[in-house]
């Protein structure tokens, strides 16, 4: 590279020695090493071409939380799950976040479907598919849900990490909605649900995780908040 550069310097003195005695305008120096662009375009295009690649699981989906996008024309939430979510309680879980007043019976039955992209035919098992078995590519639309007379949902992960005993005790979750009101609600209702795949004991009350507060302070609260906004901070960041 210095080679080059030192090269390109000594051609440029040369012809603005020829310059001086012409009319031409002064030559401009250009140090723009042409191999080097060209490897760092083709480096460029094989960290995009990697971008666009699926997630690869190295060890059980349970393992795994991913922060997913959840989009229609009118409303927005975003929530984190735990990779080994079921596609049926992924629903209950979008269910609560967008009208956390819901009853259990109603969520549970109401006809929902989800479509993956490229094809019209609605993901069937939905009890036993769970979310890391799709192909999960972040920032590609995962899979288009719909539910009862709502609208359509682009489905989009924006994150996939590991995650330890305590961040999965956090989830699922509700990080961001267009209508910041709801957030906080729809918390409180998630972390008192179960979300397994034996439908008999999502019944049983779920037990918050556990903060240390200072005296005074609402244990709820704190909870709430720290479900709330420390998402991308300590776990999905």
């Amino acid at each position: 590279m210095k080679r080059k550069i030192n090269e390109a310097v000594e051609e440029n003195v040369e012809a603005n020695k020829r310059a001086r005695d012409s009319t031409d305008a002064p030559v401009v120096l250009n140090l723009v090493d042409d191999n080097h662009a060209s490897e760092e375009e083709e480096q460029d295009e094989q960290e995009e071409e990697e971008d666009n690649q699926p997630f690869e699981f190295t060890g059980a989906l349970q393992n795994y939380g991913t922060q997913l996008n959840v989009q229609s024309a009118s409303d927005y939430r975003q929530i984190v799950i735990p990779c080994g979510l079921t596609l049926f309680n992924l629903h209950r879980v979008i269910q609560y976040a967008l009208k956390p007043t819901q009853r259990d019976a109603t969520i549970e039955g109401m006809d929902y479907f989800f479509i993956p992209p490229g094809t019209p035919k609605p993901l069937g098992a939905l009890k036993t598919t769970k979310i890391g078995s799709l192909s999960m590519t972040i920032g590609k639309t995962l899979v288009t849900y719909k539910a009862k007379d709502g609208g359509y949902y682009e489905i989009t992960p924006t994150i996939i990490l590991p995650i330890s005993k305590h961040d999965h005790s956090m989830m699922p979750r509700c990080c961001g909605s267009n209508d910041d009101g709801v957030i906080d609600t729809a918390n409180s209702k998630l972390m008192q649900k179960r979300f397994t795949s034996n439908s008999s004991q999502n019944k049983a009350k779920r037990t918050g995780p556990k903060v240390l507060c200072g005296p005074g302070a609402n244990p709820y609260a704190i909870v709430l908040n720290s479900m709330r906004r420390g998402l991308t901070r300590s776990i999905l960041d």
